[in-house]
């Protein structure tokens, strides 16, 4: 009896090692912002949907559970959200999904007053995001950077083009 119990414990220490060693040496997949657009909303606080690509570097799928998210222009937190909704992503492999984004308004006219006093060639932006992907699976926390240049190639932005951008509800 004693014997069996030993030989239990045994395989299941075994079998706990090897289905953890299948995700050592997994790498963090990566988050590129393709656009964050403006949505008809019914209240006073506008709504704002972030179009985003993840790319899988891993030879093994990845199911998406959830997403928490921060996007941050200009050093300023302007955007935060969550979501359950999304695709699964094959391995070598990427895939695109929409999630809607609440604004941080204090932040936001923080980022307006910014740009009004400090001209620049495009937004610097930072999305931090945990991917959960539930199970024993360790959750990826990717921190991506990247530019937002301004539209047409212009170098930098004068008062008539900023006015554009926050009327097109899109940067």
């Amino acid at each position: 009896m004693k014997r069996r119990k030993i030989v239990i414990c045994f395989l299941f220490i075994t079998s706990l090692l090897s289905a953890c060693g299948g995700y050592y040496g997994q790498d963090d997949p990566e988050i590129v912002v393709q656009g964050v657009r403006a949505v008809p909303s019914a209240g006073f606080i506008p709504n704002f949907v972030i179009d985003l690509n993840i790319v899988n570097p891993n030879r093994s799928p990845i199911h998406l559970n959830g997403v928490f998210y921060t996007l941050h222009l200009e050093g300023h937190r302007l955007f935060t959200g969550a979501t359950n909704d999304l695709p699964d992503i094959e391995g070598f492999s990427e895939g695109s999904f929409s999630v809607n984004a609440n604004p941080d308004l204090l932040s936001g006219l923080g980022l307006v007053a910014d740009l009004f006093s400090r001209p620049r060639n495009g937004f610097e932006y930072a999305i931090d995001a945990k991917l959960d992907v539930g199970g024993f699976r360790r959750n990826f926390n990717v921190y991506e950077t990247g530019l937002i240049s301004f539209p047409g190639g212009s170098n930098r932005y004068d008062q008539s083009m900023l006015n554009s951008l926050i009327n097109q509800g899109s940067f």
